[in-house]
């Protein structure tokens, strides 16, 4: 690997980490019905303003060594690793457009770039769909229903789009969340709420079909998993209630940059193919 590629990875993992700073602060003022822009960020404790150099995603909780530079109160290990999630994944979809650049693909540089910005959207949208489910067990419909509205509008602009393609994508955001309401009137809302079936059809949306059902699937395979190993820890109770939406927002990351690939792995060990 070339230096010129390490150093553009090395930039690309930290503007995602900066992103997840980024909406991990906006969550916070969300939560809180603080205004969403101006003001210096603050311990949510002390309310004292944050040293700048705190800010530094990742390296910053380092720094303080998982505390408040000014009350010395422990910050949420789950921030830095929501900074290392979204800068890996913005990572993993900058190769995944070295592989689709490599098979053509792209015929426009601008095409290149705009695919880019998409991807940089969808970890974004969904980045901070799952931040706040995990503060506060909600999904907000401020959020989802622009995110839904434009990610159609972004994918009419994407490489061999159609009202045709995106008609066949919104279908299948509409069985995916089909299906999460199925599961949520069965169980009466007790794992998952009306949030999670508008987050289904933005996932489902954005992976297209079948992606968008994969994505569906992953969430379960990691909602159990995820669960299991929780209950495990004895970090959470059979009955202590788990949000769903930040496996969604990962099954739609995974299946919009990995599905194809995914699939045909999938199908060619189980079905010989």
């Amino acid at each position: 690997m070339s230096p010129n590629l390490i150093s553009g990875f090395i930039l690309l993992f930290f503007l995602g980490a900066s992103i997840a700073s980024f909406l991990g602060n906006i969550s916070f003022r969300l939560g809180h019905d603080r205004p969403l822009w101006g003001g210096r960020s603050q311990c949510d404790h002390c309310a004292k303003p944050l040293p700048w150099w705190t800010l530094i995603p990742v390296l910053g909780y380092l720094l303080t060594r998982g505390k408040c530079a000014q009350c010395g109160r422990k910050v949420p290990a789950k921030y830095p690793l929501f900074e290392l999630f979204l800068g890996a994944t913005l990572c993993l979809g900058f190769l995944r457009m070295q592989t689709l650049a490599a098979d053509g693909f792209f015929t426009t540089d601008w095409l290149y770039a705009g695919y880019f910005v998409f991807i940089v959207w969808i970890v974004s949208a969904l980045g901070m769909l799952a931040i706040y489910d995990i503060d506060y067990l909600l999904i907000l419909d401020r959020i989802t229903y622009p995110a839904i509205a434009l990610t159609a509008l972004l994918k009419l602009l994407l490489p061999g789009a159609s009202p045709t393609a995106l008609a066949g994508d919104l279908l299948a955001g509409v069985i995916s969340a089909a299906f999460i309401w199925f599961i949520v009137r069965l169980t009466r809302e007790r794992g998952m709420g009306f949030g999670d079936i508008k987050l289904a059809l933005l996932v489902g949306l954005i992976g297209g079909w079948p992606n968008g059902l994969m994505a569906i699937w992953i969430a379960f395979v990691l909602g159990a998993v995820i669960g299991l190993l929780l209950v495990a820890a004895k970090q959470k109770g059979l009955r202590t209630q788990i949000p769903f939406g930040p496996f969604l927002s990962i099954g739609g990351m995974i299946s919009f940059l990995y599905g194809d690939i995914l699939m045909h792995w999938y199908f060619s060990q189980f079905l010989l193919i």
